[in-house]
């Protein structure tokens, strides 16, 4: 199962405007400028990697409203904008709570992962050049956020976990943002609890300053070539619809770019004449790919 980029909180950073007014049980009066705002969700199993079964109860954690998830793990849930926190009660593995800021627009929070465990995921953010801290991060993972200190370290507290498999923790899609940089998607793929607590160690920031590669880190590389002559094209990088990086190759034509997991396309451009988008896919987080650009 291919899970949202956007995984946990990581959509309270903006607030979603969704199109209904009112949820699974609290009838009130929509979007901005009511009394009430729209939560949507998805809950998750951290076992199965699928929608939570038998479905969770979502309540907000003043008990204002309540609802029921669909069987896809979908909820939609109209309750009071002062409200915080969402309770999200299971059959298998009692009832968790999300927190999230009180708004006056609706929100979406992502996919709430729950499971049997719960750890403790730490690391830290580091720019990509010069290896400083990036302080003041927001972070984002299974459903949790918070923001780095000081030092670029973070700590998320009750992230979903399994002791007897590790598959679906593997496959949580994290994210973290901090103003100059590149947003950056991450995972725990091959990281495993100890002590009851998962650490993810460093993760790096590319500074959106600039349109040239940095010397590091980078997983995706290779030649841009007009008339089979390496040219310093310039590559811009798309996820979907989305203009996610831009890169300038060296005058050899060679271009250096890190990319989260996801499939993207790559379109090259060079003196006005653009070449045919090609498309990478990156599955794992430590996979290196090698792809050659052509521009007529």
């Amino acid at each position: 199962m291919k899970n949202r980029i956007w995984t946990g909180v990581w959509a309270l950073a903006v607030a979603v405007i969704v199109a209904t007014g009112c949820g699974g049980g609290g009838g009130g009066t929509g979007t901005t400028g009511g009394t009430t705002q729209v939560l949507t969700g998805r809950v998750l199993d951290v076992v199965s990697t699928g929608p939570i079964s038998p479905v969770a109860t979502v309540s907000v954690a003043t008990g204002e409203s309540t609802t029921t998830s669909a069987s896809d793990g979908f909820f939609l849930l109209d309750v009071p904008i002062t409200a915080a926190a969402a309770n999200v009660a299971t059959g298998s593995y009692g009832t968790w709570t999300f927190a999230f800021p009180p708004s006056a627009t609706d929100l979406d929070l992502g996919d709430l992962w729950v499971g049997p465990q719960k750890v403790i995921l730490t690391g830290t953010v580091k720019d990509s050049v010069t290896s400083s801290p990036v302080p003041n991060a927001l972070v984002a993972f299974a459903g949790r956020s918070v923001r780095t200190n000081g030092m670029g370290v973070f700590s998320l507290a009750d992230v979903a976990y399994s002791n007897t498999s590790q598959t679906g923790f593997w496959s949580i899609e994290g994210r973290v943002q901090a103003d100059g940089y590149f947003a950056n998607g991450f995972t725990a793929n091959g990281k495993v609890a100890s002590a009851g607590t998962v650490s993810v160690g460093t993760i790096l920031l590319v500074s959106s300053g600039t349109g040239t590669p940095p010397g590091g880190p980078n997983n995706v590389y290779g030649i841009a070539r007009k008339a089979g002559a390496g040219v310093a094209a310039t590559i811009d990088i798309f996820k979907g619809a989305t203009e996610v990086r831009q890169v300038t190759a060296a005058a050899d034509g060679r271009y250096y770019v890190w990319l989260p997991v996801g499939t993207y396309q790559l379109k090259p451009t060079f003196s006005g004449t653009i070449g045919p988008n090609v498309s990478v896919n990156i599955t794992q987080s430590n996979q290196i790919l090698n792809q050659d650009l052509a521009i007529p």
